[in-house]
């Protein structure tokens, strides 16, 4: 059986594990905003010469 320390201890480690896989998942939601951004933002939404005589 483990004793109150060693619970604690655990504990504390879980807290510090799931403390670190938050901070990665912030990381990884920022690149993805900005991968997105980059991708669908405005200036991927610039027509060219070429595009622009399908209108006419």
């Amino acid at each position: 059986m483990i004793n109150s320390s060693e619970r604690d201890k655990e504990i504390d480690l879980l807290h510090q594990k799931i403390q670190v896989k938050d901070q990665r998942i912030e990381q990884l939601e920022n690149l993805l905003l900005q991968a997105r951004q980059q991708h669908f933002g405005t200036s991927s939404e610039k027509l060219s010469p070429d595009q622009i005589t399908l209108f006419n």
